[in-house]
């Protein structure tokens, strides 16, 4: 069980590292995609970034429920698969001019299909998580999980400097290799799920319990087990999420107004402090996601000392008093860049202070 719990805990750490990598090296590779193919239109830009956003929707709903009843391991594994087969998809993309698709829209298809995977990502890694865990440790594992946003932020900055530094990438090739390496990542997670992990006890007990307490009922009156197995199990989830409405809506509504933050500032980071495709516009973010990482090793050290709802109440707090910092100070020079290296410093302190509150309390709660 601790072996497993392990094991779950760091493959579902990589695949975040993954997840996160894909889901932001378009960050990185859209000043590179605008030299090469044209600035994008608004919708063009919106719908290439939120594309993957869409899909991550549907994939949390998707997956997490398909999960209840055919199990974690299985789609575990799928989910990592599908995140590297459209990364691939990606990276081979060009415009059809049979469908009147250009390289934006192309793209645009590919990242939601690679959203549908991160999005069942997600609550599969949280749920396989806690269910191989003990008490004691399931916290400390579901940190370690989330840890792994922290190896894909940095991974994505680095690479696109390693490609445009000393391998003097060109940008027709640098956003394919962007791309393409992401869907190596995702499929080497996905093998090691598929030949190392298991299907979590807790869920495979849960499945037992169901069919034995059938088998019971059944007995004595077998015309009422014909037509009770196929609807109670439906109604037995209906009813616990109706037991737990309350915890629901506080953190189904807490989580979508938090997103509208990282997810709205983190994709378009780039664009808020514009620079130089390629080297430049992967130092800032690099920068950026450095001075966050510290609030990642804070997560884990403060996970199984102090309650969650504290933790994100004061994150948010913080993430608050930086932004009004921020609105205070913002001004643009007379090319519309945002000035200072100071500026950029609160901008990532803010991702440091969302990192060790809502940013793992919000994955860590529902689990």
């Amino acid at each position: 069980m601790r072996s497993q719990g392990s094991l779950t805990a760091v493959l579902s750490c990589f695949g975040l590292m993954a997840d996160i990598y894909d889901f932001g090296i378009v960050n990185l590779v859209r000043p590179v995609l605008e030299a090469e193919y044209g600035a994008m239109t608004p919708s063009q830009d919106a719908l290439l970034t939120g594309s993957a956003l869409l899909g991550a929707i549907i994939g949390q709903l998707g997956f997490g429920a398909a999960a209840d009843y055919i199990g974690r391991r299985g789609l575990f594994v799928s989910t990592a698969a599908l995140v590297g087969v459209a990364s691939l998809g990606s990276a081979c993309a060009g415009a059809f001019p049979p469908m009147g698709l250009s390289i934006y829209a192309v793209l645009t298809i590919w990242r939601f299909l690679m959203g549908l995977g991160i999005g069942g990502e997600y609550p599969l890694a949280a749920a396989c998580v806690a269910e191989n865990s003990d008490a004691a440790s399931s916290a400390t594992s579901l940190a370690v999980a989330f840890s792994g946003m922290a190896l894909g932020q940095l991974l994505a900055p680095s690479l696109i400097m390693l490609l445009d530094g000393p391998m003097n990438v060109s940008n027709a090739n640098l956003w394919r290799y962007a791309f393409g390496f992401g869907a190596i990542l995702a499929l080497i997670v996905a093998a090691l799920r598929y030949l190392v992990l298991r299907e979590t006890q807790a869920w495979s007990a849960a499945q037992a319990a169901s069919s034995d307490s059938r088998v019971v009922t059944a007995a004595p009156q077998a015309v009422a087990a014909s037509q009770a197995p196929p609807s109670r199990p439906f109604r037995e989830k209906v009813a616990a999420l109706k037991a737990m409405k309350w915890s629901l809506v506080a953190t189904v509504g807490g989580w979508l107004l938090y997103d509208v933050v990282p997810y709205g500032t983190g994709l378009y980071s780039t664009t808020i402090f514009p620079a130089k495709p390629g080297m430049a516009s992967a130092e800032v973010v690099l920068y950026i996601n450095l001075i966050s990482l510290p609030g990642y090793a804070g997560a884990i050290l403060c996970a199984s000392r102090f309650r969650m709802k504290y933790i994100q109440l004061f994150g948010l707090l913080g993430m608050t008093l930086c932004f009004s910092v921020l609105t205070l100070l913002h001004k643009k020079d007379a090319i519309g860049n945002v000035n200072g290296i100071g500026y950029l410093s609160i901008f990532a302190f803010q991702r440091c202070i969302d990192a060790m509150g809502p940013g793992v309390a919000t994955f860590r709660i529902p689990g």
